[in-house]
């Protein structure tokens, strides 16, 4: 018989594959003026992932919306500073932490395993809900730099929620937007 914890460290490795894929697949993660071999671009997928579980421990109980911020900030800082030499432009963004980070915990919550999360993973889906036409604030999640314009995000979309918690609400768009794209007809070749 399989032991109960290798099942649980099967998923969690699935859930951190997914989070760290979903927030690198739509960005420039790595530095256009030099080659950047595979092995540099593991060792900075393996720091993020212990980034990530490391800070995820504390959420089996409620994490507060402050420490939530601070945690997605210092991500962001130690990828940065390690990698500096191949990431672009030498900074880990901050919407690239806060999606696979957020992302993760919303795998934990829906499994069961942590608390509802203070926060939801922005993405273009979730941004284009929020309809801020402030042109001050970056919308793109991908060129996502600066920690107030990510509060900036989470203020439109507790706006958008109403009296729901932002996971929650963010799960319902999400699906939503998931079957809204199901029952579009699909075009022939």
């Amino acid at each position: 018989m399989i032991e109960t914890g290798s099942k649980r460290e099967f998923i969690e490795n699935e859930f951190m594959v997914s989070s760290i894929n979903a927030a690198f697949q739509r960005a420039v993660i790595y530095s256009r003026l030099i080659k950047v071999e595979e092995c540099d671009r593991e060792e900075l997928r393996k720091e993020l992932s212990a980034q990530i579980k490391a800070k995820a421990h504390a959420y089996s109980d409620k994490v507060d919306e402050d420490k939530h911020i601070d945690y997605i900030v210092e991500i962001a800082k130690t990828i940065s500073d390690k990698f500096k030499s191949i990431i672009h432009d030498g900074e880990f963004r901050i919407g690239i932490a806060q999606k696979a980070f957020n992302l993760y915990l919303k795998y934990l919550w829906c499994v069961g395993r942590i608390p509802t999360p203070p926060h939801c993973p922005f993405d273009g889906i979730i941004i284009a809900k929020l309809k801020i036409n402030d042109p001050n604030v970056e919308t793109r999640w991908t060129e996502l730099k600066l920690i107030n314009d990510y509060e900036k995000l989470v203020v439109a979309a507790r706006n958008q929620a109403n009296d729901k918690m932002l996971a929650e609400w963010e799960l319902q768009v999400w699906n939503e937007n998931r079957d809204r794209n199901k029952s579009k007809p699909t075009a022939k070749a």
